[in-house]
């Protein structure tokens, strides 16, 4: 699959959980978050990250096969305002979107607000815009 974000990527990614396809090992990223890591341990996390995003995240489907097995769960702890209409957005993902930071999966948009989870199913065509 081609890369979902420019090589001078404005999507950074740091890892706090990470398990290979079909619980075949899980690893522990070293972070000053051991609270939020452990919090999410007992919630039965497999996967889990904090990411930034400034700019957009192309129209994709998840990880293959793996994908029907995944719900993405996203909390934005700093959305964007939502910008004038028609000056942003992560367009072309089933309708496309203009405002500030949301995610559109299915053809659904989901305004970003701070601290409202966001969960979808990752097997759907989805994208992201910071606004």
């Amino acid at each position: 699959e081609p890369s979902l974000t420019p090589p001078s990527s404005t999507w950074k990614v740091h890892p706090l959980i990470s398990t290979y396809p079909y619980g075949s090992r899980t690893v522990y990223h070293p972070t000053p978050c051991s609270s939020t890591v452990s919090a999410l341990r007992s919630m039965g996390a497999v996967t889990a990250l904090f990411s930034s995003l400034r700019g957009d995240i192309k129209p994709h489907k998840g990880w293959g096969g793996l994908a029907n097995h995944v719900l993405r769960w996203h909390v934005p702890l700093t959305p964007r305002e939502e910008a004038a209409p028609g000056t942003g957005g992560a367009g072309g993902a089933e309708g496309g979107r203009s405002g500030g930071s949301a995610v559109v999966a299915g053809g659904v948009e989901v305004l970003h607000e701070f601290a409202r989870p966001v969960v979808f199913d990752d097997s759907l065509t989805h994208c992201a815009t910071s606004g």
